[in-house]
């Protein structure tokens, strides 16, 4: 099975990983950045490979938890993966509003090593939110007939969300 947890730049993706990790102890998490942390030094080049080294990690037929934004050429190659696994999957897409993203984006400590200056973040976080807010990110994430999507900005509901799938896919089982 797999989790994808979607959102905007600093919409709280990390956090809420941070969170999941001690309920699904059986679960791996991928995350971008932590690849991009891991492998990256900013330049392009190595952008690019830490995103290879990040796709190859997803595999088929294993528990995992994926953190990414769901957008743009990363988010594409996700679904593409995916869609030929024809695996079990949640999408959980936050709606982290805007104006909140755009504070902890001001306030943010660039740890990530990423080819663009981080100013370009500001940008980007508008763009993304225009894909979340329209319907468009969830509606690309429903296309795949075995991944449930849900959106929300309530927290606090996420566990309760993910720990109901898992059952579901259990009862699927038997």
């Amino acid at each position: 099975m797999k989790i994808l947890i979607l959102g905007n730049i600093a919409s709280g993706k990390s956090t809420i990983t941070q969170k999941l990790k001690p309920i699904l102890q059986d679960f791996e998490v991928i995350a971008i950045d932590d690849f991009r942390i891991q492998y990256g030094d900013g330049s392009m080049e190595a952008e690019e490979n830490s995103k290879q080294i990040f796709f190859d990690a997803i595999v088929e037929h294993k528990n995992q938890i994926i953190e990414i934004m769901g957008t743009g050429d990363t988010g594409m190659q996700v679904f593409d993966k995916l869609s030929m696994f024809k695996e079990r999957s949640v999408a959980i897409i936050l709606q982290t509003p805007l104006e909140v993203c755009m504070e902890r984006l001001k306030n943010r400590e660039w740890k990530v090593p990423y080819p663009a200056p981080h100013e370009k973040a500001f940008a980007l976080a508008e763009k993304t939110d225009k894909l979340i807010t329209s319907g468009t990110l969830s509606a690309l994430w429903k296309i795949l007939d075995y991944c449930t999507v849900y959106e929300t900005n309530k927290y606090d509901e996420i566990e309760s969300i993910i720990i109901k799938e898992i059952k579901n896919k259990e009862n699927e089982k038997e």
